[in-house]
């Protein structure tokens, strides 16, 4: 992964160079250490170890209950995050729809950062007292028990509730973390709706 790395930059989460992962709530499938991992990625088609499938990767196992897993990580230097890549290119058909990095939002401004697309996990309200009027926001309807999986009058109340959190200043109205495969277009219409009424009440 080293290879991508723009020029004049370091890889802060390469494990070779110290990074750690300090704690994950499940590592069932396999363990969080994989993640700060400097070679590229692979696949071993086959290969089993006691858990299934061996992944080049940390995957926890399948959740049915409401909430979200999440990792510590110390990173190998102090310093400033310029760019951050989730790699989940053999996870596929079982990654998560969004993921978000908490501990570095109040410094994404100043990491010359205009612009915020996160994860469901987090609160818009949440955000934009941590960083709000330092950066446009992106969100944050729930992408899958919502935007996919909820009704159109899901989609419209949540949507409604993201623009009122906002006051619908300073933001793209979008979904958290990119929208979903499979989003009816009845539900992007009603999300669409939502705006349109929001924007004529503040009129």
């Amino acid at each position: 992964m080293n290879d991508d790395i723009p020029a004049g930059l370091i890889n802060l989460a390469d494990g070779s160079q110290g990074a750690q992962a300090l704690w994950a709530n499940d590592e069932f499938f396999a363990a969080k250490e994989r993640m700060l991992q400097a070679s590229e990625p692979v696949f071993r088609a086959g290969t089993f170890d006691e858990h299934g499938q061996w992944m080049d990767g940390w995957e926890t196992r399948r959740r049915r209950t409401p909430g979200h897993d999440s990792c510590i990580v110390r990173l190998a230097y102090p310093g400033v995050a310029k760019q951050i890549d989730l790699d989940t290119r053999h996870f596929t058909g079982n990654y998560p729809p969004a993921a978000s990095i908490e501990a570095c939002l109040e410094h994404l401004p100043d990491a010359g950062f205009n612009m915020l697309n996160w994860g469901k996990q987090t609160d818009i309200a949440d955000v934009i007292a941590r960083i709000g009027g330092r950066m446009c926001l992106m969100g944050n309807v729930n992408p899958l028990e919502i935007a996919v999986r909820g009704t159109p009058e899901d989609v419209y109340d949540e949507t409604t509730l993201v623009l009122e959190k906002s006051g619908g200043d300073g933001i793209i109205l979008s979904v958290g973390g990119g929208v979903s495969p499979g989003m009816p277009r009845q539900n992007i219409v009603a999300m669409q709706k939502a705006l349109a009424d929001f924007n004529a009440r503040i009129a």
